[in-house]
């Protein structure tokens, strides 16, 4: 049987990915850090690791009397997260 990797991700902007190993650890990325810096954390800590991994992004939808702006940088990081 093969282990897996838990992984739970908030596409908010003051959101994040956190990963549970099987031996407990847990490692987190808030999503406010960079791309590049996002993007190097699941290298780091999911890509290669082991062969199961089980992702879960929040569902998520634009809220009402949220402005503009901030609706544009919310669906931007959901997009990014499931790019990645």
């Amino acid at each position: 049987m093969t282990e897996k990797i838990y992984i739970g991700i908030d596409p908010g902007q003051s959101g994040a990915i956190a990963v549970l190993y099987p031996d407990g650890d847990i490692k987190t990325c808030r999503l406010s850090l960079t791309e590049k810096d996002v993007s190097d954390f699941i290298d780091a800590e999911i890509v290669g690791r082991m062969d199961g991994k089980h992702a879960i992004i929040e569902k998520v939808h634009a809220m009402p009397k949220q402005g503009v702006s901030s609706s544009f940088k919310f669906g931007m990081n959901y997009g990014f997260m499931r790019g990645l």
